[in-house]
């Protein structure tokens, strides 16, 4: 069992280019945590992905090769998996911020974005909207006389 599983099943359904409900991902990851098994994963969103399955009777087939646990461990185990899940996409939010920002003039790293509060990024954006301005003003210079 492994919060890494969640993440190498979240790939492996962007991989297959799985077309899965948020129900049908949540089932995945909690299949992948309870398993640490990524052929059985694997071969799960393969079932899953066939256009004729049957998604609850795979459910269930593949809920009884899962070792069945204490409800309160069940419970807890659902919380990593949303947690992790919430990680993997504050990353990728992250990264595509950054990827914005770097591409309209504002350099900065995604550990800044990440650990920066979001009224400081704000400012770095407004201030990053002024230097232009302030760039295009017109110094009025002396005009040398003519000859």
């Amino acid at each position: 069992m492994s919060l890494i599983m969640i993440t190498e099943a979240m790939k492996l359904m962007e991989e297959i280019d799985a077309d899965f409900g948020m129900e049908e991902k949540e089932f995945i990851a909690q299949y992948a945590f309870r398993t640490g098994d990524t052929d059985l994963v694997k071969k799960l969103i393969e079932e899953l992905q066939e256009k004729d399955a049957d998604r609850e009777k795979v459910k269930t087939k593949y809920m009884q090769l899962a070792d069945k646990k204490p409800e309160w461990a069940e419970q807890i185990e659902n919380l990593l998996i949303a947690l992790e899940m919430y990680r993997i996409e504050e990353d990728k939010a992250v990264k595509r911020i950054t990827d914005f920002l770097t591409a309209h003039g504002i350099d900065i790293s995604e550990s800044v974005v990440k650990d920066s509060d979001v009224s400081d990024i704000k400012n770095m954006i407004s201030e990053a909207k002024e230097e232009p301005l302030k760039e295009q003003e017109v110094i009025p210079t002396e005009k040398a006389p003519a000859l």
